[in-house]
Protein backbone atom coordinates (compact mmCIF):
# COMPACT_ATOMS: atom_id res chain seq x y z
CA UNK A 1 0.00 0.00 0.00
CA UNK A 2 1.21 3.73 -1.06
CA UNK A 3 2.55 5.52 2.32
CA UNK A 4 0.11 8.52 2.66
CA UNK A 5 2.44 9.80 5.19
CA UNK A 6 5.43 10.58 3.02
CA UNK A 7 5.50 13.34 0.20
CA UNK A 8 6.05 13.10 -3.50
CA UNK A 9 9.52 14.98 -1.89
CA UNK A 10 10.57 11.47 -0.83
CA UNK A 11 11.02 10.04 -5.01
CA UNK A 12 11.46 14.07 -6.07
CA UNK A 13 14.73 14.13 -3.97
CA UNK A 14 16.05 10.59 -3.91
CA UNK A 15 15.99 11.22 -7.90
CA UNK A 16 17.52 14.57 -8.13
CA UNK A 17 20.18 13.21 -6.16
CA UNK A 18 21.30 10.10 -7.77
CA UNK A 19 20.97 12.17 -11.13
CA UNK A 20 23.36 14.90 -10.01
CA UNK A 21 25.92 12.34 -7.63
CA UNK A 22 25.70 14.65 -4.57
CA UNK A 23 24.98 14.18 -1.34
CA UNK A 24 22.71 16.18 1.13
CA UNK A 25 26.01 17.50 3.07
CA UNK A 26 27.52 18.53 -0.32
CA UNK A 27 24.41 21.28 -0.30
CA UNK A 28 25.16 24.98 -0.02
CA UNK A 29 21.45 26.00 0.70
CA UNK A 30 18.24 24.10 0.29
CA UNK A 31 15.21 26.03 -1.02
CA UNK A 32 11.92 23.87 -0.18
CA UNK A 33 8.30 24.83 -1.35
CA UNK A 34 6.31 26.16 1.89
CA UNK A 35 2.59 26.61 0.78
CA UNK A 36 2.19 26.19 4.49
CA UNK A 37 4.46 25.92 7.75
CA UNK A 38 4.26 22.13 8.40
CA UNK A 39 5.20 21.29 4.80
CA UNK A 40 8.67 22.91 4.76
CA UNK A 41 9.36 20.43 7.65
CA UNK A 42 7.77 16.98 5.61
CA UNK A 43 10.12 18.20 2.91
CA UNK A 44 13.39 18.46 4.98
CA UNK A 45 11.83 14.92 6.45
CA UNK A 46 11.42 13.12 2.88
CA UNK A 47 14.06 14.97 1.41
CA UNK A 48 16.55 13.07 3.81
CA UNK A 49 18.08 16.11 5.68
CA UNK A 50 16.68 14.67 8.94
CA UNK A 51 14.69 11.40 10.36
CA UNK A 52 10.94 11.29 9.87
CA UNK A 53 8.93 13.20 12.65
CA UNK A 54 12.47 14.95 13.56
CA UNK A 55 11.89 17.81 11.48
CA UNK A 56 11.36 20.86 14.12
CA UNK A 57 13.95 19.14 16.28
CA UNK A 58 16.25 19.71 12.97
CA UNK A 59 15.29 23.52 12.28
CA UNK A 60 15.58 24.23 16.19
CA UNK A 61 19.30 22.56 16.02
CA UNK A 62 20.42 24.74 12.95
CA UNK A 63 20.65 28.40 11.89
CA UNK A 64 18.83 28.41 8.99
CA UNK A 65 20.25 32.18 7.96
CA UNK A 66 21.99 32.63 4.98
CA UNK A 67 25.28 32.74 6.98
CA UNK A 68 24.15 29.79 9.05
CA UNK A 69 25.20 25.95 8.85
CA UNK A 70 22.03 25.18 7.12
CA UNK A 71 20.60 28.05 4.44
CA UNK A 72 16.93 27.39 4.22
CA UNK A 73 14.64 29.57 2.18
CA UNK A 74 16.62 32.61 2.16
CA UNK A 75 14.61 34.27 0.07
CA UNK A 76 11.49 34.06 2.52
CA UNK A 77 9.84 31.40 0.71
CA UNK A 78 6.37 32.01 -0.25
CA UNK A 79 5.45 32.87 3.49
CA UNK A 80 8.10 35.38 3.91
CA UNK A 81 8.45 36.90 -0.09
CA UNK A 82 5.65 35.28 -2.41
CA UNK A 83 2.17 35.45 -3.62
CA UNK A 84 1.45 39.46 -2.05
CA UNK A 85 -2.21 40.45 -1.99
Amino acid sequence: AEDLLQTPIAHAAETAFAMSGLTRAQMDMVSIYDCYTITVLLGLEDAGFCEKGKGMEFVSQHDLTFRGDFPLNTAGGQLGFGQAG
